[in-house]
This record gives structure tokens, C-alpha cells and sequence, in this order.
């Protein structure tokens, strides 16, 4: 009886050994309406052949959360990083906002025989939101609108005051010939 406690406790902490971990998106902070890129890696370091993880989403928030890829291979040994993007509606309201995602992996190797398949949920993407006051693109318009044709007018003045500066001397200077 002891052994066999002994032997599930091994083939436990073994199985926890030899399979894949994945770490969690870095936190983002997003304004309303703005996109935002995330990453997180999937760690295949002590897993003895080459995997095929999947990642499962299931949209539960107003965030638009998208991943790169859906399907990721991870050679054994190596570490396979992946990106993805999350927008913020603008009518969202202020605060944390949470979304949660799965990854589930496979052993590529037809010959493995039995294997650990590892799957590893809740893992958040965290978005704090903040809302800007903006000014109304109503405002600003006519604003650069009245800008263009005010600048305009200086440099046509400018020009004029030159061309008149440039008449004046030269008469004064015929003036003083005479």
C-alpha cells in the first residue's frame, strides 16, 4: 500500500516536472476606444517532445481581445512567445476589466505513448481603462480651418511690407543721386 502511494506521489511530481507552463500577459492600461498589444510566452523547457497548444477564448467583457495565432507549435526544450491585441470600445465604462483565456497542449510526437496533455485556464488578460476628456473634434475643425487662411494673410502682408521697404529705398536712393 505504501508503495503504491509512494509510486502515484512520484508519477505525480513527475508529470508536474515534465510539462508546460505558460506565463501570464503583463497588465495594460488603455484609454476608451484605444488598442493595446499584449504578449505571453509558452514555455515548453522541461517537456521531452515538441507540443501543439491551442488557445480557447471565450469573449466575457466589452473588451475586443484577438491573438495572433489560435494554433502554436513549441519545440521541446524551447520557449515560443505569442502577441495579441485588445481594443476598447468607447462607451466602456472606467475601471478593470478582465478576460480569460485557455491554452491546451498536445505531445506533436506520434510515439508518446501516454503522455501529460497540460491545460492551463484563467489566464487573465488585465485592461485598466481610463477615459480622457477629449475636445470636440467640432471645435477644432473650424479652428484650423480659420488658421490657414490667418497665416496666409501674414505672409502675403509680410511680403508686401518688403516689397514696399525695397520701393522706398530704392527711391530715396535715386533721390539722393540727383
Amino acid at each position: 500500500m505504501k508503495r503504491t502511494i509512494l509510486g502515484l506521489i512520484l508519477v505525480s511530481l513527475i508529470s508536474i516536472l515534465v510539462s508546460a507552463s505558460v506565463s501570464h500577459p503583463t497588465p495594460i492600461t488603455l484609454n476608451s476606444g484605444e488598442k493595446g498589444k499584449f504578449n505571453f510566452a509558452v514555455d515548453a523547457a522541461l517537456f521531452s517532445t515538441n507540443l501543439q497548444c491551442t488557445i480557447e477564448f471565450e469573449q466575457k467583457t466589452p473588451l475586443e481581445v484577438t491573438f495572433d495565432t489560435k494554433e502554436i507549435n513549441v519545440e521541446a526544450g524551447k520557449r515560443t512567445f505569442v502577441q495579441g491585441e485588445v481594443k476598447t470600445p468607447r462607451d466602456i465604462q472606467e475601471g478593470t476589466h478582465l478576460e480569460t483565456f485557455c491554452i491546451s497542449c498536445n505531445p506533436i510526437s506520434p510515439d508518446a505513448g501516454t503522455a501529460t496533455k497540460p491545460r492551463y485556464c484563467d489566464i487573465p488578460i488585465s485592461v485598466s481603462v481610463i477615459k480622457t476628456e477629449q475636445p470636440l473634434g467640432i471645435i477644432e475643425q473650424p479652428l484650423e480651418i480659420i488658421k490657414q487662411p490667418v497665416t496666409l494673410m501674414l505672409v502675403i502682408v509680410n511680403i508686401l511690407l518688403l516689397v514696399t521697404t525695397i520701393i522706398i529705398f530704392k527711391r530715396r536712393k535715386e533721390n539722393i543721386e540727383f
